[in-house]
């Protein structure tokens, strides 16, 4: 009977340790992952700052780009720095420096209009 008495209190006394250890366990592991969740959180907040700081960096190039693609400002920069016009008038206006070169390019392109193409195409008369 004592055999039989002290093999129950071995028995409950290893179920109250598995008990005990499973709820460490347990409280460990809840621990564990409310840990891993809060460094997720962080990285989540971090992201999150980026991504408003790549936002505010692409509307101000989108600016950027409206403000450089802007027609008057292309008309100017072209007129001052390239000597161009924004002529609107029917008429044009050449300016002649070389007079030799002119009439080289005229029997150029007259020479070439005389030109007769010859095209082969299969299956057509």
């Amino acid at each position: 009977m004592k055999k039989k008495k002290l093999n129950i209190q071995f028995n409950n006394k290893i179920k109250t340790l598995l008990i005990i250890f499973s709820i460490v366990i347990f409280i460990a592991l809840k621990m564990y992952l409310m840990f891993q969740v809060d460094l997720i959180m962080k990285d989540r907040r971090a992201l999150g700052q980026k991504l408003k700081k790549i936002n505010g960096q692409t509307e101000k190039l989108q600016a950027e780009v409206d403000r450089l693609s802007n027609i008057d400002r292309i008309l100017r920069i072209a007129r001052e720095k390239y000597g161009m016009i924004n002529n609107n008038d029917k008429n044009l206006a050449i300016k002649l420096i070389d007079q030799d070169r002119l009439k080289a390019l005229k029997q150029e392109f007259a020479s070439k209009e005389k030109k007769t193409v010859k095209v082969n195409l299969a299956g057509v008369q």
